[in-house]
């Protein structure tokens, strides 16, 4: 099992993407529920393309999330066997710390994750502004 300092770190990461993952669920299903309502013109051009692109940016946020999730459990999954290691060999004095950024593909995917929530908040922001400028 792995020991709870170092898995505090694990679900940290954990944490922050499962909640840009509820937030963009929701702000998808909000978006997409309340769109008419929202936005007067949404069949203009200027205002659709940003609705659009912020939609596919937390959309592809969710799926990067999931991935980077997916990726810690990895990393989970190998500082259990480097502890079970250390357990069986009572070698205490050593444990092995199997780093979060000891992942290729989980740090880039949280950054990512972050940076295309942002995008698609923005992109949101601009379009209702673009809404509220062309009533």
């Amino acid at each position: 099992m792995v020991q709870t300092k170092l898995m505090k770190r694990f679900q940290v990461v954990i944490d922050l993407s499962k909640q840009l993952i509820s937030i963009a669920v929701g702000l998808i299903g909000g978006s997409v529920a309340l769109s008419s309502n929202i936005f007067s013109e949404l069949n203009q051009l200027r205002v659709f393309l940003p609705f659009i692109f912020a939609l596919l940016c937390w959309g592809i946020s969710i799926a990067l999330g999931v991935f980077n999730i997916g990726a810690t459990v990895n990393q989970i999954e190998q500082q259990e066997k480097c502890d079970y290691k250390n357990n069986k060999t009572k070698k205490k004095k050593h444990l092995e710390f199997v780093s979060i950024f000891d992942s290729v593909a989980g740090p880039k995917l949280s950054m990512l994750q972050q940076i295309l929530f942002v995008f698609g908040l923005v992109a949101f922001c601009l379009a209702f502004i673009l809404d509220k400028i062309t009533c």
